[in-house]
């Protein structure tokens, strides 16, 4: 019995089918490494630090939440991890909280998001653990993030230390 190359049943037919299977096996694996990147995700509503996975930055706003439709990088730990705010979260008429991270003197008001960055500025894994969050931050109550608000909004942003 002759096989035609190409068919099933082939030599040829199966080197094709492992190439195809290895290169969608490890084309999946390539995706969701890099778009998949482990954060940390700051909430002040419930007071909270959890990790949770960003696609791509258009998740960045969902993850912060609370109408956010722009957001900054305010500050960027020393081993390159980058802190994601709501640019706007001044602006919003529903302030749930706010948060300041230790030696940084400005409270950042609503979620926010922190992953890592490489020497490209592409988004990766986050380096910092919540445990190390949890060292560095204060959260504060919702009547003091509008106290907070209100006084940047009137008379220019202020300097406050815990």
């Amino acid at each position: 019995m002759q096989v035609a190359w190409g068919s099933e049943g082939s030599t040829f037919y199966s080197m094709r089918m492992q190439r195809m299977f290895f290169y969608f096996f490890y084309s999946f694996i390539f995706l969701i490494n890099h778009f998949m990147s482990k954060a940390i995700l700051i909430d002040v509503v419930n007071k909270n630090i959890s990790y949770t996975t960003i696609n791509d930055y258009k998740e960045i706003y969902n993850a912060i939440g609370h109408g956010c439709n722009t957001f900054d990088c305010p500050y960027q730990f020393d081993n390159g991890d980058t802190l994601y705010v709501d640019d706007e979260g001044l602006l919003h008429d529903d302030v749930h909280g706010c948060f300041m991270l230790q030696g940084w003197n400005i409270p950042c008001v609503g979620n926010a998001i922190i992953l890592g960055t490489n020497d490209e500025g592409e988004s990766i894994d986050c380096k910092c653990t919540i445990e190390e969050i949890q060292k560095e931050i204060k959260f504060f109550s919702k009547e003091i993030a509008l106290a907070w608000r209100d006084a940047a909004l009137s008379n220019g942003a202020q300097i406050i230390q815990f």
